[in-house]
């Protein structure tokens, strides 16, 4: 179970680190001038049915 978690996470920052990565090329600045917290906000406000099943 606590091998799970901690993959869980490790894939969660991979996958928001790649979005910022690809947002910042998109938008033509540089990657590390986008906070980690402020994605982490960003993507929280934006996903709507986190709740919609149980674990």
């Amino acid at each position: 179970m606590v091998r799970q978690e901690i993959y869980g996470y490790l894939l969660t920052h991979y996958a928001l680190s790649a979005l910022r990565c690809r947002a910042a090329i998109e938008t033509g600045i540089d990657p590390d001038r986008i906070k980690f917290t402020r994605s982490v906000r960003i993507v929280r406000r934006s996903v709507t049915d986190a709740a919609a099943f149980s674990p």
